[in-house]
Order: C-alpha cells, then sequence, then structure tokens
C-alpha cells in the first residue's frame, strides 16, 4: 500500500515537472465529475471556459467562447450512457450524429499519442463539416476523455496543433477523483 501511494505521488511529480518545463503550458487544473477525474494544464494564452456541453473549454485571450474561431475542449463520456465499448465505436457514434448536419463530414486515424501518466489515446482529424477538427480520445475503461482542437472553416495552425497537442500530452486520468 505504501509502494502504491509513492509511486502516485512520484508519477504526480514528473507530470508537475513536464507542465512547469513545457513553454506552451501553464496552470495545472483539476476537474471531477460523476464517473471522471481528469488533470489537465491550461495553456499559455488560452482563457478557461466551463461550457454545458464539455468539463473544460479554451478560447485565446482577447475571445470569448461564442466568437473565437478556434477553441480546444475536454469531454469526458460514460460508455453507457452512449452504448459503446471502444474508442473506434464512440468515433463512429459522433461522426453519424454530425452527418445529420454535415452531410460531408468523416473522420479518419492520424495516429496515436500518449498523456503524462502514459495511457495511450488515439488520435482522430474530423473533415468535411463546418469545424476542422483534431481529436485525441483516452480509454479509460468506463469513460472516453477527449481532447479536441476545434476550427471554424479552416485547418488549424501549426501554434493552435501544438497547443492541442501539449494539451493532451499534459492529460492525467485521476482514479482518486473519479469514484472508480
Amino acid at each position: 500500500m505504501m509502494h502504491l501511494t509513492f509511486m502516485k505521488r512520484l508519477l504526480l511529480a514528473l507530470w508537475l515537472c513536464a507542465v512547469l518545463a513545457n513553454p506552451v503550458l501553464a496552470e495545472n487544473l483539476t476537474f471531477f465529475g460523476p464517473g471522471y477525474g481528469i488533470g489537465l494544464s491550461q495553456p499559455k494564452g488560452w482563457l478557461e471556459s466551463q461550457p454545458s456541453f464539455a468539463v473544460v473549454l479554451f478560447h485565446p485571450k482577447g475571445t470569448t467562447p461564442d466568437n473565437s474561431p478556434v477553441v480546444i475542449y475536454a469531454r469526458v463520456v460514460a460508455k453507457s450512457e452512449v452504448n459503446v465499448k471502444t474508442v473506434s465505436e464512440l468515433n463512429k457514434l459522433d461522426v453519424d450524429g454530425m452527418k445529420n448536419e454535415w452531410p460531408r463530414i468523416a473522420s479518419h486515424a492520424i495516429g496515436s499519442a500518449r498523456s503524462v501518466d502514459g495511457v495511450e489515446g488515439s488520435l482522430y482529424e474530423f473533415t468535411g463539416g463546418r469545424f476542422h477538427e483534431f481529436v485525441a480520445y483516452f480509454d479509460q475503461g468506463n469513460t472516453v476523455t477527449l481532447i479536441v482542437l476545434s476550427k471554424e472553416g479552416f485547418s488549424p495552425m501549426p501554434v493552435e496543433i501544438k497547443t492541442w497537442k501539449a494539451l493532451f500530452a499534459s492529460y492525467r486520468w485521476l482514479p482518486e477523483l473519479s469514484g472508480n
């Protein structure tokens, strides 16, 4: 038991060091709700908002969540609530849900990534809709955490993609806050 606590503290310390050393990220944030607990680092130059559809949304300073052409948000989905078992099923559900509004919407896998605590995530790109999106999906057993870069109309700029990558690399699942 003592060993597990030491390992959790060590992982947290490593996470903090990685975040503090990152010039793209600033403040460490923690969010929790029914069945989840996550940690993320707020991107430098971006403001935090808490919309109804996501755990947190970030938008560049000088904009609002409603008028910003680019946002990054995190959303946690309980698999049982949407009747999926895998990330690929959730991705298909997301695409199918958007087809009503944007019939040409499509997504394709673009790779994988690791969170700060070593969880492997699946990366997808969504095109053909109103928004060009990049999504990192992290499967946490009963839930999936999505970290989404969404830009209206055009492809995100390299600096926006760099910020998204730094944000999902700072992601940490917090089982002690998840209730699981």
